[in-house]
């Protein structure tokens, strides 16, 4: 009489893939200087905007007209934002990074 072989185990299953929202080490400071970079052009344009707002409301001939030339760049930027932010979900980050960074330059 026979015994039954037994069965082989069943394979182990195979590691599934982690997507994960970490840096890896190497790129970190890539990654910091980058977001500094683009944290200095933002800080930068708003001092355009301060420095050049005398100029600007003296070309627009009155003084009561100097809020709207503050509020219709927080209106534009606050329009802007979600708009570039949703294009760049849908089409990566570092073209719109880029084409902002090059727009600001010149």
């Amino acid at each position: 009489m026979r015994l039954p072989r037994p069965s082989p185990p069943p394979p182990a299953p195979r590691p599934q893939a982690r997507f994960t929202n970490q840096i890896p080490a190497e790129r970190r400071y890539w990654v910091l200087a980058a977001v500094m970079l683009v944290q200095f052009i933002s800080i930068l344009t708003s001092t355009i905007v301060s420095t050049a707002a005398p100029t600007i409301v003296d070309e627009l001939h009155g003084l009561d007209l100097y809020a709207w030339l503050f509020s219709s760049y927080m209106l534009a930027s606050s329009v802007t934002v979600p708009v570039v932010g949703k294009l760049s979900d849908l089409f990566g980050r570092r073209p719109f990074y880029v084409a902002g960074l090059i727009s600001r330059r010149t």
